[in-house]
């Protein structure tokens, strides 16, 4: 069985990672944009069950939290949740358990990106991949901190503008958040792909994106617009958008960067369908 999909797609030409840090390499939006949407369909079932696994675990979850903290008990109404988190101060509570869920999940949600790597490279992802990139969960979880620190620090530096302008703190708080998630959206792949060390992905994702910004703005303000219109009208389309998404960003890299999974160990054996 070979473990290279089906190349009725054109292969998408590889970038390079130093002339990327240099700004030396140009994107084009619509051919990124068409081949990210060609290679969905192919890895679509891979997606579908990531997704189904990655909903079950926060199931779990949130049942282990029900148990613990009586704010979670699904046998509570809003209005009974509320009022209790109000009674008993568990607020801090609360924002401490959601930030332990983000943290749990990051290195389960990486895995969209580690299937969209190994598509874009034209092969077919196994679970031998997906225990690799698992392996990868202390950088992937530092990753989610670093990036929660800097929002943290940007609403901090920037809470001042709440006593001059309500509306400008908004725009700005929101606008500074989006752009650092811009800045960093290359720092998974390249700690999956090319096992960076945070520090390093953090740098190498922010120098490049910047490089780049444009073409990359427009791509994920594109992507934003097709997932609003397919969640219209039952949300249907989401099943097909979402893991568009993260094939977006494994274009995006490879495009700038060039994609080493071809050569990860996991891809040496035979594929799994």
């Amino acid at each position: 069985m070979s473990n290279n999909l089906n190349q009725k797609v054109q292969e998408l030409p590889a970038g390079d990672f130093s002339r990327a840090l240099k700004g030396d390499i140009k994107i084009n939006v619509g051919p990124l944009l068409k081949h990210a949407w060609d290679i969905t369909p192919r890895i679509l079932l891979w997606m579908i069950g990531l997704f189904i696994g990655v909903v079950a675990l926060s199931f779990v979850l949130q049942e282990i939290y029900a148990v613990f903290i009586p704010t979670y008990s699904t046998d509570l109404t809003p209005e009974q949740q509320a009022a209790l988190i109000m009674e008993s101060n568990m607020i801090g509570s609360m924002i401490t358990v959601t930030l332990l869920n983000e943290l749990i999940m990051a290195p389960f949600t990486a895995l969209f990106i580690m299937v969209a790597l190994a598509n874009v490279a034209n092969h077919k992802p196994n679970m031998a991949l997906l225990r690799a990139g698992l392996a990868q969960w202390k950088s992937l979880v530092l990753l989610l901190l670093v990036k929660m620190v800097m929002i943290l620090v940007s609403g901090v530096l920037l809470s001042w503008l709440f006593f001059l302008n309500t509306t400008l703190a908004m725009a700005l708080l929101v606008g500074f958040g989006g752009y650092i998630q811009l800045s960093l959206i290359l720092a998974i792949p390249l700690i999956l792909d090319r096992r960076l060390g945070v520090k390093q992905a953090v740098f190498g994702s922010f120098i490049i994106v910047n490089k780049a910004m444009f073409p990359v703005l427009m791509l994920m303000i594109l992507m934003f617009i097709i997932i609003l219109i397919s969640v219209i009208p039952l949300g249907l389309g989401l099943i097909f958008t979402l893991p568009m998404m993260a094939n977006l960003i494994a274009v995006i890299y490879h495009a700038l960067v060039g994609s080493t999974i071809a050569e990860h160990p996991a891809l040496q054996t035979e594929g799994v369908r």
